[in-house]
This record gives structure tokens, sequence and C-alpha cells, in this order.
């Protein structure tokens, strides 16, 4: 059902989530779980746009905004950024569908993702 990808060309990361199937998707939001604390880092939304939430404006933005797929970039990634990242596919009737990636830092240059 999704399509999780992690893109690295700098010291920024893109994160891409795609819903595979055809849904009537009324908003993409982003996650970010560290400590099993889900914290709601960015929004897409047909209405409004994209939205990066206060407190993560500089760290973290949009690469591509769609309600079929969507991606993110985390800027200048750091130990800090180490966490999973969900993106919620917000349909109706339907409800939810996530997408979850993991990110582990090791060093400036050496990072692992881990997709579900």
């Amino acid at each position: 059902m999704f399509a999780v990808t992690l893109s690295s060309h700098t010291d920024s990361k893109a994160v891409l989530c795609q819903l595979l199937e055809p849904k009537d998707v009324l908003q993409v939001t982003w996650q970010k779980i560290s400590h099993d604390v889900e914290t709601n880092v960015a929004t897409y939304n047909k209405h409004f746009g994209q939205i990066v939430n206060d407190g993560f404006t500089e760290k973290f933005g949009f690469k591509y905004t769609g309600l079929q797929n969507c991606s993110i970039v985390i800027r200048n990634v750091t130990k800090q950024d180490e966490g999973c990242y969900h993106c919620l596919f917000i349909t109706y009737p339907e409800g939810s569908f996530i997408g979850r990636t993991c990110l582990q830092v090791y060093g400036k240059n050496f990072y692992i993702l881990q997709a579900d």
C-alpha cells in the first residue's frame, strides 16, 4: 500500500511517502516518533496547503506535496533527528493509512533508514 524512501544528496534528507492505491485523501500529516511520543511536524491539506508546525520550520520543509504522495526534507541531519517518521494519509470515509520510516544517525555521512 505504501512506498517510503529516503533521498540523500547533501546533509539534508528527503523522505517520500506514497499511497499506492487511489483513495480520497483529505490531508497528509507527518509525525516524528521519539521515545514513544508522537509529535506532528508538518501537514499538507488540499484547502490550506503546506503547513510546517511551529518549532519545526528551521528543520523541516516540504519537497513535494500531493494527496497521493508527499515528501518532507529534514535539513542538516544530526543525532537529534533519529527516530521514526510517520506519514498519515487521512481519508474519508476509511480513516488513516500510515507509512513509517526510521532514521538512525551514526555519523555525519552515515545513516541507516528502515521503512515498513
